[in-house]
């Protein structure tokens, strides 16, 4: 089946779909095709490689984050249907702490190859140990971009007053109403989850082309799985349609 492009929740900015929600259809389209596309690569992963329990190599470790990885966006997907928006919150986070490690496994180097030890002696190698690396090998840029990613993320997980008011909305009176008020979902802040697709999206094609930069999956079989994009119909914006129904009209 392969992925949509051409359904523009996969390119959304995170902004634009908190200003213009209510794209129900191009986010169920989205969720069905990012399950079966992540349960497609997780599948060639698991069938093309295999190790011993006793291998402590850089692609074994490689292999197991980025299954990691593919979970995580698995149960994200899942999590989106249901409209979780805190289980997606940290599933964000461990996607992009879990691949982060795996680049940083995945460099032939001395400090790396000593966290690799470490790690596989049960020992926690942190997201900040991969950025310091970075900076010390002159990758400055690289290194302030992701710790912008990561500060992002994890202010989700810290529960900071703004990123809480994101599971809020607010009532005819201004008083703010947690989305579980009622059972049948219908606080549930619209702009959030319109949000929280696009954040996912985003992720997630990050997610498939940074496997192929550590040379876990062929571009060639990631570019096979997303599929002949000229055979796909574009996705339209409803909403955008309403607006230009409406001003046709006056």
């Amino acid at each position: 089946m392969g992925i949509n492009l051409k359904n523009f929740i996969w390119n959304r900015d995170s902004q634009e779909a908190m200003d213009h929600p209510y794209e129900w259809d191009a986010q169920k389209k989205f969720v069905k095709e990012a399950n079966q596309f992540l349960r497609e690569i997780r599948k060639h992963l698991i069938e093309k490689h295999s190790f011993t329990k006793n291998d402590r190599s850089p692609k074994k470790a490689i292999w197991m984050l980025s299954l990691t990885a593919l979970d995580s966006g698995i149960e994200i997907t899942s999590a989106l249907k249901r409209n979780q928006i805190q289980v997606i919150y940290h599933l964000l986070r461990s996607i992009q702490e879990a691949l982060d490690l795996a680049t940083f496994f995945s460099i032939q180097d001395n400090e790396p190859l000593e966290n690799l030890k470490k790690w596989y002696d049960g020992g926690f190698v942190s997201h900040k140990t991969y950025r310091d690396y970075l900076g010390k090998k002159g990758q400055k840029e690289k290194k302030e971009y992701l710790i912008k990613i990561h500060v992002s993320l994890s202010s989700f997980n810290h529960n900071t007053y703004p990123t809480l008011q994101y599971s809020y909305g607010l009532d005819s009176e201004g008083y703010i109403q947690h989305y579980g008020r009622y059972d049948s979902g219908i606080t549930i802040p619209a702009n959030t989850i319109s949000m929280l697709h696009a954040i996912s999206a985003n992720i997630i094609l990050n997610l498939a082309f940074q496997l192929t930069k550590i040379e876990i999956l062929d571009l060639d079989k990631l570019l096979e799985f997303i599929g002949d994009q000229n055979k796909r119909r574009i996705v339209k914006r409803k909403f955008e349609i309403k607006k230009r129904l409406i001003r046709d009209l006056d």
